[in-house]
């Protein structure tokens, strides 16, 4: 597949406004602040992805589900996926549910029970879904997934990973979240003042979103630049190895007709 950049000059669609890093935490998640932050000034550069995407949450081991068959109560239960990510249903087999999606674990039993029941009608509910999260990848001392409840700033996520490696670019920092329109964006901020200090103070101001991916690179800038187009352009590789296994995206290709245009979801 043939990737292209969304933005000119396949690079970085600049903003057309100077702000503090105080403006532009606002500008991101809306969020108020429990601190008082230190103004730093400060630009923002996005590169987005051409493609657009969905999020969905991937079942694992632990995870209680319940399985309820319309009008078959001796079919439907709420089961544990047991460490090896297999769950028992009645008159099923063992299912292998780990890394499969609520809806693909619906069409799973759907299928299965048709060999026994006519068109039967399946819904899938997640009880204990895990509790929102940031990520963090690339030049840091131990790569992870943070509860965002202890990593409400780029600052205090760096700091739950014990911190950067001496060869990472702090500058080059990318926070990538995906918006409500699809598509995925990496946002880095340009300082008028580029000492390392002041990227530190930027990050303590900037505010995290569930989900949201942390990208601290190694290399130099055009080398970062087509990191970041590889990441979130490539798909399904990039993104999805950094947030399995709590959730993937998936693929949502434009295809136009006559009649408009369609969405389809890409398995």
């Amino acid at each position: 597949m043939e990737v292209k950049q969304r933005v000119s000059r396949n690079a970085f669609a600049k903003g057309c406004f100077s702000f503090l890093a105080l403006v532009s935490i606002n500008l991101m998640s809306g969020c108020s602040s429990p601190y008082s932050p230190v103004s730093v000034e400060a630009s923002t550069q996005v590169v987005e992805s051409l493609q657009r995407y969905t999020r969905d949450y991937t079942l694992q081991a632990g995870d209680q589900v319940e399985v309820y068959v319309y009008r078959h109560p001796d079919f439907s239960k709420t089961v544990t996926i047991r460490p090896d990510g297999y769950l028992t249903l009645p008159v099923l087999d063992d299912i292998k549910a780990a890394g499969l999606t609520p809806m693909e674990l619906d069409r799973l039993v759907t299928n299965a029970l048709s060999v026994r029941l006519k068109e039967p009608e399946v819904s899938v509910f997640v009880e204990n879904v895990v509790e929102p999260m940031v990520y963090v990848h690339g030049e840091v001392q131990v790569a992870s997934a943070i509860p965002i409840r202890k990593a409400k700033t780029v600052a205090q996520a760096l700091a739950q990973v014990g911190g950067i490696k001496r060869e990472a670019k702090i500058e080059q920092l990318a926070v990538i979240r995906l918006h409500k329109d699809g598509h995925l964006r990496a946002i880095t901020l340009e300082l008028a003042n580029h000492s390392q200090s002041s990227y530190f103070l930027a990050m303590q101001n900037i505010r995290l979103l569930p989900e949201d991916i942390i990208f601290v690179p190694e290399s130099h800038r055009s080398q970062f630049v087509r990191a970041i187009q590889d990441f979130i352009n490539t798909p399904l590789t990039g993104v999805n190895q950094v947030l399995a296994p709590y959730f993937q995206f998936r693929l949502i290709e434009e295809l136009d007709d006559v009649n408009g245009t369609t969405e389809v979801i890409i398995n």
